[in-house]
């Protein structure tokens, strides 16, 4: 639980701040043409960064903002806080807040793949005992194991037991599936005047990466305060593709029993990215067909992409007004007409 503190726009931010305490500065409209607004606004930042000497490089700086607002932040630094803004006649509100403690993140050796390499078994821990389990094969996310009020543990997450089964996993278990998700028809790739052969993993067609899409990969890894960081180069001509790609994940946990999962990726030319991820929840961590049906899922999607019966986009984004993927509304997924015949695959 978090102390929320509202400030003044010239109130100080206090060098030293509590575990879950929360300050909410807010910065009013302002004027391009205003000089005493722009005058303002440097001394209001320069009382921000000033405080951010002094706070711990544990505490975050989120940023809410206007499509036009635009900002650049970095914190990672504890004596080292600069904020870079533009004038804007929009509104924008700072809130800076203190991590609480640090997320134990332990490392071991869980096997060799059938080439040499090291697959690594990381465990994320917060405050509460509640655990993240990732892998460097595939990026994969191995289980999420939530603490219960008598200590003990429940997983919410599927997933093997042994590192060999990662290596040998044909489904994305929990995996990085990349560098395109779904099925490219006949593994043709047309970019501007450029026609590129793509792997056939799915006769005729290409699927998920290809033979070896980033789910079979083994990443480098690295940890940071808390979080884990998988990354991944993949060169021009890999499954087909063209140009080059290096990519990085990155899975945060915290107290709060909050997981984010970021995807970045940096491309040397023109080249398709779709990446994904494919957990398999059942919060209930029973991992049963009634146990899936109870799930309540909401989207806010008003359209799908309509595929063919091999799994191949047709290009049509039909609405979802009577169909079975309209979750617009909360609704238990038991309820979908074809669930008994999705369970059975």
């Amino acid at each position: 639980r978090m102390t929320i503190k509202r400030t003044s726009a010239n109130a100080r931010i206090p060098a030293t701040m509590l575990n879950g305490e929360m300050y909410i500065c807010h910065f009013s409209r302002l004027s391009r043409s205003s000089r005493s607004d722009r005058r303002c606004l440097r001394q209001r930042l320069a009382i921000l960064s000033f405080q951010f000497a002094f706070i711990s490089s544990n505490t975050v700086l989120r940023i809410y903002k206007d499509s036009d607002f635009v900002c650049r932040y970095i914190t990672r630094a504890p004596k080292f806080c600069r904020l870079i803004l533009s004038i804007t006649e929009k509104p924008h509100i700072f809130v800076v807040y203190k991590r609480k403690e640090k997320v134990e993140i332990e490392q071991n050796l869980w096997g060799f793949s059938p080439e040499g390499e090291g697959g690594l078994l990381y465990t994320m821990r917060n405050a509460s005992g509640s655990e993240v389990l990732l892998t460097n094969a595939g990026a994969a996310l191995v289980g999420v194991r939530l603490a219960n009020a008598d200590g003990s543990l429940t997983n919410v997450v599927a997933g093997y037991d042994s590192f060999a089964e990662y290596v040998d996993d044909t489904v994305g278990m929990g995996k990085i599936i990349g560098r395109t998700s779904g099925v490219i028809s006949r593994g043709r790739l047309v970019i501007g005047d450029q026609t590129s052969r793509l792997a056939v993993n799915r006769p005729p067609h290409h699927a998920d990466g290809g033979r070896k899409g980033f789910g079979a990969c083994m990443w480098e890894a690295r940890t940071e305060v808390n979080r884990v960081v998988f990354a991944l180069e993949s060169a021009a001509g890999d499954e087909g593709y063209p140009s080059g790609l290096r990519t990085e994940v990155i899975y945060d946990w915290d107290d709060d029993n909050r997981l984010e999962v970021t995807v970045v990726a940096q491309a040397d030319g023109a080249t398709p990215i779709d990446i994904t991820t494919a957990p398999m929840f059942d919060l209930s961590g029973e991992f049963t067909p009634a146990s899936i049906a109870r799930h309540r899922l909401q989207a806010n999607a008003s359209r799908y992409v309509a595929m063919r019966g091999d799994n191949v986009p047709t290009g049509e984004l039909p609405t979802v007004e009577a169909t079975d993927l309209d979750f617009r509304s909360e609704r238990e997924v038991g309820d979908l007409d074809t669930f008994e015949g999705l369970i059975g695959e």
